[in-house]
C-alpha cells in the first residue's frame, strides 16, 4: 500500500484472539466493565436466584406483548413511568435473585426472608395473567373470578411480608434507642390508623354499587384483605425502625428502609386524619368535604415506600454477617 507521496506504508498490524479470530471486534471499556460485572454476579448466583433472573427477563416480554390481559404501563407521555414499570414490576420479581447476591447463603442464614420475598416475587408474577383470564371468564363470572385472584394476591403478597417482617427481627441485636423506639411506635400507629380508616372508608363511604351483590361483596373483601396488608407493612415499618442503628447491616441500606417507612408514616398521619373526617361527615350527614385521605394512602401503599424497602433488602437490610471491629 502506498501513501499519496508515493511510498509504501508498513501493514498495520494484525491480533487474533485466543480462537484465532483476526482482529476481534473490542467493546469499549466504559461498557464493557458493567457488562462484566453484571455477567460475573449472574454466574455466581445459586441456581434459584439465576431461575427469578430468568423470570423476570419472561415477565418483561410477556408484558410487552400484552399477552394474559397484561401491560408494561408505560407511556411516553409520562416517562416516569419507566421508572415506576421497573419498581413496581420487575424489581418485586428480582427481589430473590438480588437477597442472593448479596447473600448466597440467604437459604440457611435468613430462611424466612427468601421464603418471603420467593411468594413475593411469584405474586407479582402470576398475580396479573390469572388475574386477566379470570376477568375474561364468560356469563359474567368473571368479576367475581377476577376479584377473587386479587384478594389471593393480596393475602400471599402480605403473607410474604410478614415472613420477611418475622425473619429481620431474628437478626437485629439490641434492644432500641429510646428514640428508636418511640419513632418506631409513632409510625406503626400512624401506619394502623389509616388501615382502619381506609376500610371504614371502604365499608361505609365508598360502598361498591356495582348492580350484582356478588360484584359488591367481592369488592368489599378486595378492600378489606387491601387492609391487611397494609397492617403487615405497618408491623415490618415497626420492626425495622427498631433496627435502624444495627452496625452489622449495611447503614446505607437500613437508613433508607427507615427513612422510607418514617416518610410513609407521616403521610399516612395525614390519610388516617382525612379517613376519619370522611367518615365523621357520612355519620354526622355533615356537608361532605375534600377527602385527600385515598389519594395519599393509594401513594403510600402503592411503589414508592416498598420499593425503597426492596432496593434496601439488595443493598444487605437483611445481611448481618458483617462484623464490626470491636
Amino acid at each position: 500500500m502506498t501513501d499519496a507521496t508515493g511510498a509504501t506504508e508498513a501493514p498495520r498490524p494484525t491480533r487474533t484472539n485466543g480462537l484465532g479470530v483476526v482482529d476481534p471486534i473490542r467493546v469499549p471499556g466504559v461498557v464493557r466493565a458493567p457488562l462484566v460485572r453484571v455477567a460475573d454476579a449472574y454466574r455466581g448466583l445459586p441456581v434459584i436466584g439465576k431461575v427469578f433472573v430468568v423470570l423476570a427477563l419472561a415477565d418483561i416480554v410477556m408484558r410487552a406483548l400484552g399477552l394474559f390481559g397484561t401491560s408494561l404501563f408505560i407511556t411516553l407521555e409520562a416517562p416516569i413511568t419507566i421508572v415506576t414499570s421497573f419498581l413496581g414490576q420487575t424489581l418485586p420479581i428480582l427481589l430473590p435473585a438480588l437477597l442472593l447476591a448479596r447473600r448466597p447463603d440467604a437459604a440457611t442464614a435468613i430462611p424466612l426472608v427468601l421464603r418471603g420475598a420467593i411468594v413475593i416475587a411469584l405474586v407479582e408474577l402470576l398475580g396479573d395473567p390469572f388475574s386477566g383470564l379470570a376477568y375474561g371468564l364468560p356469563d359474567g363470572s368473571g368479576f367475581v373470578a377476577g376479584a377473587g385472584v386479587g384478594i389471593a394476591s393480596t393475602l400471599l403478597r402480605a403473607a410474604g411480608w410478614l415472613a420477611i417482617a418475622v425473619g429481620l427481627a431474628a437478626i437485629t441485636s439490641g434492644r432500641p434507642s429510646p428514640t428508636l423506639a418511640g419513632l418506631s411506635n409513632l409510625v406503626l400507629a400512624a401506619l394502623l390508623a389509616a388501615a382502619i380508616t381506609q376500610l371504614g372508608l371502604g365499608l361505609i363511604l365508598a360502598r361498591p354499587d356495582l348492580g350484582d351483590p356478588a360484584w359488591d361483596a367481592a369488592s368489599m373483601l378486595g378492600n378489606a384483605m387491601f387492609s391487611v396488608h397494609s397492617a403487615v407493612l405497618a408491623y415490618l415499618a415497626w420492626i425495622v425502625i427498631r433496627g435502624t442503628n444495627d452496625m452489622r447491616r449495611p447503614v446505607a441500606a437500613r437508613y433508607l428502609a427507615t427513612g422510607a417507612f418514617v416518610g410513609g408514616g407521616a403521610i399516612a398521619a395525614i390519610a388516617a386524619v382525612e379517613g376519619a373526617a370522611a367518615i365523621v361527615q357520612v355519620a354526622f350527614a355533615l356537608p361532605p368535604g375534600s377527602i385527600l385521605g385515598e389519594g395519599l394512602w393509594a401513594w403510600l401503599s402503592g411503589w414508592p415506600t416498598v420499593a425503597a424497602v426492596m432496593v434496601a433488602l439488595a443493598l444487605g437490610l437483611a445481611d448481618d454477617s458483617v462484623r464490626m471491629p470491636a
